[in-house]
């Protein structure tokens, strides 16, 4: 009872004397929620392979207990987002509430965890406040659909977070525990949320790897270290297995979805692999190749006639504006071409569990590479995943490309608040509504000339607008400047370095897959692929920033313009050199 009474005393105390700074950051973040209010939920049924197909799978969960009967969508994506519906849904809150009181908790986590390198508690405010409100956390277009990106930023906040606590302070057994326990689990969420999830593996290999790697040198690897790893390993293994064990229940196949199980990317991986005759660009496998491919293999000669009779002129349709080619020539682009080739082998009779799925792709699989490996068909060495094949003309795109893309990010693209278009029928709006308790976007026209005679909630998206555009002009500026800043800290050897390193060792791969895609696949370039690299820019760029002064002023210590004489007092790894300035009189 005493113990109790002493943490509680503690805990008083320390809001006692944090009150103000408390109280400013509940009060932005009260601010944000008040100003968000004004953004409606876009929806838009006619799109089976996200919105909908998102809403059509969590209600099935509640419906059923879990994605509802096989079919060639039903593990095409990531589990969490139906899931998060469905949580969403039993809450009974709006949805966009909901997911930015997830994001508020993720800065205010990440926040903390970086605590150690900001001393002043208005700093961290001003950071706090700062990713608050990032123009990527409330863009329209993304935010403000049913889609993983937002629900993605915040868990990734969440796993860098963790990361850093361990690295940049010494935790003790209990908070190694729960403090493994939420990296990891917010680590397997993260991982059954979306297929392209290997960016945050750079960061994490960092983070980890480094503090074990110093630990070891240092002789000081601890129960704690290890706890935390276990704890991190186990829980984010946890939610992989278990929705792989469900579907093995449902649909006889041991995986979350059927992009990250061998069978589908080695199959698209060995079409890939056969040269066209004619290469045309964003095209993976021609009309010509597929032609080849009838009479040469029994397996993908199934497909002919649902491909092309059924399938492959709309798909092309929606591929006109990449390709250039009209949709009877049944050209179809690399974003559309893995639903063309699902679609087909659903409707060929392959439809019926993951388990037949997998085995017809396995079969596809070994009678392509047998007709590549005996020379029948002209190919490129064996590709088992689903990369495009790219050559000499591609990479002169994706390297200019890849720095192009990362200065629109933060300067040129349109990261709007006003909602993207919706559509759908009545039976959809339902859906939707039911589903989220969430104000639907009718495609009211928000947009006003006269401030006078604009209602709040037009002047409220109009703040969250210019807000927007000044972030916009900004940015990069603040984001180069902290790279230079980076770079100097790590010329002068910072303790922290090697931490700050993982912020652009994850964001810049995550910028390169989605530069490759955008060259060789379908225009992938905006917020939704792109919207954790911004507040992890911000979070890494004022961190930087703020490491420079304290190295400047060292050099000052021992530069010979320095009037007074520098007296060393301590020497070490974890504090290089502190002076103590002694006038030489």
């Amino acid at each position: 009872m005493q113990q109790i009474v002493t943490v509680a005393r503690s805990v008083l105390s320390w809001v006692w004397k944090n009150g103000l700074f408390l109280s400013l950051a509940v009060a932005a973040a009260a601010l944000k929620l008040w100003l968000l209010d004004s953004q409606d939920l876009t929806y838009q049924g006619y799109s089976f392979h996200d919105e909908m197909l998102f809403v059509r799978l969590a209600h099935n969960i509640i419906e059923s207990g879990w994605l509802g009967p096989y079919d060639n969508l039903t593990l095409a994506k990531g589990t969490f987002l139906p899931l998060f519906l469905v949580f969403n849904w039993a809450l009974g809150l709006p949805l966009l509430v909901t997911q930015q009181l997830l994001y508020i908790a993720a800065v205010t986590a990440i926040s903390w965890a970086i605590r150690p390198l900001i001393k002043n508690r208005f700093l961290l405010l001003f950071l706090f406040i700062i990713l608050l409100f990032q123009p990527a956390s409330f863009e329209g277009d993304s935010t403000a659909r049913i889609l993983r990106s937002s629900i993605g930023t915040s868990l990734s906040l969440f796993i860098f977070a963790g990361f850093f606590r361990l690295c940049l302070t010494k935790i003790r057994q209990v908070e190694a525990i729960w403090l493994g326990s939420l990296t990891g689990l917010a680590l397997g969420l993260f991982w059954i949320n979306r297929e392209d999830n290997l960016w945050i593996l750079p960061a994490v290999a960092i983070l980890l790897g480094g503090k074990w790697v110093i630990s070891f040198f240092r002789h000081q690897i601890n129960k704690p270290l290890f706890t935390f790893s276990s704890a991190v390993l186990c829980w984010a293994v946890l939610p992989v297995f278990l929705v792989s064990l469900v579907n093995v229940h449902f649909y006889q196949i041991f995986t979350v979805t059927e992009f990250q199980h061998f069978a589908f990317p080695e199959a698209y991986g060995a079409l890939l692999r056969v040269r066209p005759a004619q290469r045309y660009r964003y095209i993976p496998v021609t009309r010509s190749t597929r032609q080849i491919l009838y009479k040469l293999s029994p397996a993908f000669k199934e497909l002919e006639i649902p491909l092309e009779d059924h399938y492959a002129s709309g798909w092309a349709e929606n591929s006109v504006d990449l390709t250039g080619f009209k949709p009877r020539e049944k050209q179809v682009a690399g974003g559309w071409w893995m639903w063309a080739l699902r679609d087909a082998v659903n409707a060929a009779g392959y439809g019926s569990s993951g388990a037949t799925a997998a085995a017809y792709y396995i079969r596809l699989t070994n009678e392509i590479n047998a007709l590549c490996d005996d020379g029948t068909l002209i190919c490129t060495p064996p590709h088992k995943v689903m990369t495009p094949v790219l050559s000499v003309d591609d990479y002169r795109r994706i390297i200019p490309g890849f720095f192009e893309l990362w200065i629109a990010y933060f300067s040129r693209q349109h990261l709007s608040v006003y909602n993207s278009h919706s559509s759908g029928t009545e039976l959809d709006e339902y859906l939707f509504h039911s589903l989220t308790h969430e104000k639907l976007y009718h495609n009211e026209d928000y947009y006003f000339d006269d401030w006078n005679q604009a209602t709040l909630k037009q002047k409220q998206l109009y703040v969250l607008e210019q807000l927007t555009r000044k972030y916009q002009t900004y940015a990069l500026p603040f984001v180069l400047l902290g790279i230079l800043s980076y770079i100097y800290i790590a010329i002068r050897r910072d303790q922290y370095a090697w931490v700050l390193l993982a912020i652009p060792a994850s964001t810049l791969f995550l910028n390169l897959v989605v530069t490759i895609i955008h060259f060789t696949s379908f225009w992938a370039f905006g917020n939704v692929y792109l919207s954790p690299m911004y507040p992890l820019f911000l979070i890494f760029s004022f961190l930087s920033i703020l490491r420079v002064p304290s190295h400047l002023r060292r050099e000052w210590e021992f530069s010979p313009f320095n009037k007074t004489k520098p007296r060393i007092l301590k020497k070490g790894f974890s504090d290089l050199v502190r002076v103590d300035p002694v006038s030489q009189n």
